[in-house]
């Protein structure tokens, strides 16, 4: 599915640092990722029957940080496939958009690098909007048993 914005447009985020932390020609990045990957495995070497289920990597430069973000993403193994792809979540943090304050989502469309689009998971985004929604509540009720535990506790200890 394509997601159109004002206009008909398909909505496309377009790559922000391309030529700065990391190459811009398609051919070029993906040399140096494949080198990259190669590097990491004496690093990283192998782990047998771990499943990640999540993963922490730096995300300076690929000059700077990429043999350590390699390494993480290689302990993976392969990940996903046209057939089944993987959805990734990216957290991230904001260098410079003084306009933006707390926690902002690409919601639909795709994002484009060097090596082409990727199409974000709208459906884990709508997902995303359904938790802002009943988080009060889960939020209310956890307070609530942290509070009745606190209390019971204090009443079973004197």
């Amino acid at each position: 599915m394509t997601v159109r914005g004002r206009g008909g447009a398909a909505v496309v985020r377009g790559p922000a640092v391309a030529g700065s932390f990391y190459p811009s020609g398609p051919d070029r990045l993906a040399e140096l990722v494949g080198d990259l990957l190669n590097v990491s495995e004496r690093i990283s070497g192998s782990i047998a029957d771990v499943v990640a289920v999540g993963l922490l990597v730096p995300h300076a430069g690929l000059e700077y940080s990429g043999r350590v973000a390699a390494a993480g993403w290689r302990l993976l193994g392969p990940i996903g496939s046209a057939a089944d792809p993987l959805t990734v979540v990216i957290l991230g943090t904001n260098h410079g958009a003084a306009w933006l304050r707390g926690v902002a989502a690409w919601e639909a469309g795709s994002w484009r690098t060097p090596l082409g689009d990727v199409a974000v998971d709208a459906d884990l985004a709508r997902a995303r909007e359904v938790l802002e929604k009943v988080l009060p509540k889960v939020q209310d009720e956890a307070l609530k048993a942290k509070v009745n535990e606190y209390l019971k506790l204090i009443k079973d200890n004197g």
